[in-house]
């Protein structure tokens, strides 16, 4: 089992504050479906993207 450097820990824990702080403010702003709704697009997106990535298809080459 690999163990993660010290720089990593700050790193993941950095990041896990970040989003905790982040939910707060979100959810300041909209009720639980609607931010339920708006993990879901993100994840849509962030698919997608990794997609595009993973086929080497270069942005902004769509044209409807």
């Amino acid at each position: 089992m690999s163990t993660l450097s010290a720089s990593a820990k700050k790193d993941l824990l950095a990041a896990r504050e970040e989003a905790e702080g982040f939910h707060e403010r979100a959810a300041a702003h909209f009720g639980a479906s609607e931010l339920a709704h708006l993990l879901g697009l993100i994840v849509a997106v962030n698919n997608g993207n990794r997609v595009m990535v993973t086929r080497r298809i270069p942005p902004g080459g769509y044209t409807p």
